[in-house]
């Protein structure tokens, strides 16, 4: 199997307000942001990281380059930044979300993701399976 690690990556303090600063953005933006690599193989938890948040991850230089993307906040337009989606240039991405509506996913967030990656939504695709053997990724779903 190889070697696996999971990091944690640091926001610097001060970035965890948004426009119109309220209780749950605050709350998204202490989300932790994981990055788990196999190998040469990379895959990136946003959770439910907002705009600021991003802005501060970008700002601070660390390298979120991966091969699979888990969107931020079930492609909610609020947590959506195309600076970090192009800095961390993934092959897959990942869309979380219960069914289309309400907002998440966000129509333009859905229709960016489907021109620019395998977009894979657990709405429709089920549970998604990520494999990694350290060199290559494979994919299964539900349905």
């Amino acid at each position: 199997m190889g070697s696996v690690s999971v990091c944690a990556i640091h926001i610097p303090k001060g970035t965890d307000s948004d426009p119109g600063d309220n209780k749950e953005s605050r709350v998204n933006n202490s989300s932790y942001i994981i990055m788990v690599t196999h190998g040469k193989k990379k895959i990136l938890f946003m959770g439910d990281a907002l705009v600021a948040e991003q802005r501060a991850l970008l700002s601070s230089g660390a390298d979120i380059r991966c091969d699979v993307f888990k969107v931020p906040h079930h492609g909610h337009n609020n947590a959506f930044l195309e600076e970090t989606y192009k800095a961390a240039s993934p092959t897959y991405t990942v869309l979380s979300a219960s069914r289309p509506g309400r907002g998440k996913p966000d129509g333009s967030v859905q229709q960016y993701l489907e021109s620019n990656s395998k977009l894979l939504y657990t709405f429709r695709n089920g549970t998604i399976t990520v494999t990694s053997d350290g060199n290559s990724i494979s994919i299964e779903t539900e349905r």
